[in-house]
């Protein structure tokens, strides 16, 4: 069950006394580990085989220094899983498959096309609990909303809320399966399987009558000069990626921004009052209790 071991033999409040990192002590409270951790600023984790660097400077330069510290991540599970992804280039190979989806998600774009969209998505939803007074946060609101939403974003407009909850998690699953599991890979290929299958789909249906979505950005990136032309593998990688990503981390955003204003009720006021501040709010949630714990750099 070790999770990490904090270099030096150095102990913090959150691991166990031989220095240890267990599930057992993330589990009843993570914050006094995470403190630890961050005190050591980088840290050998035995389960995975790699170094943990905790330290918001050291970050920030390993984050911005390509050249130094790539993306290409050797052996990667994600790449396993999902093919090459803009998440593991580097450069101008980066550049060019994230412009190829950057229009659909522009500020502009966002505000004309899509938040009306969420809102109809958050009302229906809304609807359908209103009356009786209560409703369970995660699988009544945020699961279906963050689900929704990005199935619309992407053009997967056929796939069920189930399907997308699915997808996410076992491809999610399957880049964190370091320890091998054939029943974690069973259902990570089934995924693969299944959104290689909806983004065919959807492919063929842009191509025939374009559309806003993300989908279609990436299948007309070339005819609008934004990028040279992206393989279809290309983007079914990229689907791939933005379902793994861009489900369970708006989702858990969402519920953590809710709950916050739910047991902070000065705060939940003070929003009430001046609905400026929900972008405030939401940084904040975001900042508090991030839903993205650790991202992979490889020394070049």
């Amino acid at each position: 069950m070790t999770a990490a071991t904090l270099a030096n033999g150095r102990h913090g409040h959150g691991p166990d006394d031989d220095g240890r990192v267990t599930l057992a002590s993330l589990s009843a409270d993570p914050y006094p580990t995470y403190a630890a951790l961050r005190e050591r600023g980088v840290v050998w984790v035995e389960s995975v085989n790699r170094w943990l660097v905790t330290r918001w400077d050291d970050l920030d330069v390993i984050e911005r220094d390509s050249e130094n510290f790539t993306a290409r991540e050797r052996d990667s599970l994600q790449t396993r899983v999902m093919g090459r992804t803009m998440l593991r280039t580097d450069g101008a190979e980066h550049r060019r498959l994230r412009l190829a989806a950057q229009e659909p998600l522009s500020p502009r774009v966002i505000e004309q096309h899509w938040v009306p969209v969420f809102r109809k998505v958050a009302d229906d939803l809304i609807d359908g609990f209103i009356a009786r007074g209560s409703a369970d946060l995660l699988t009544e609101y945020a699961n279906p909303f963050a689900a929704r939403c990005l199935g619309q974003v992407l053009g997967l407009t056929e796939a069920s809320d189930a399907e997308l909850l699915f997808w996410s998690q076992a491809l999610m699953d399957g880049t964190a399966n370091y320890g091998d599991d054939p029943d974690v890979w069973k259902r990570t290929d089934r995924a693969v399987a299944e959104v290689t299958a909806a983004t065919t789909a959807a492919l063929e249906r842009v191509r025939a009558n374009r559309d806003a979505s993300l989908i279609s950005a990436m299948a007309y990136a070339y005819a609008d000069g934004k990028s040279e032309p992206l393989s279809d593998e290309e983007i079914h990688s990229n689907v791939k990626l933005i379902i793994g990503g861009g489900l369970n981390e708006p989702r858990d955003g969402v519920g953590i921004g809710i709950w916050a204003l739910l047991t902070h009720p000065e705060q939940r006021a003070q929003v009430a009052a001046d609905p400026e501040l929900w972008p405030r709010v939401t940084e904040e949630a975001l900042r508090w209790i991030s839903p993205l714990a650790m991202f992979p750099r490889e020394v070049a």
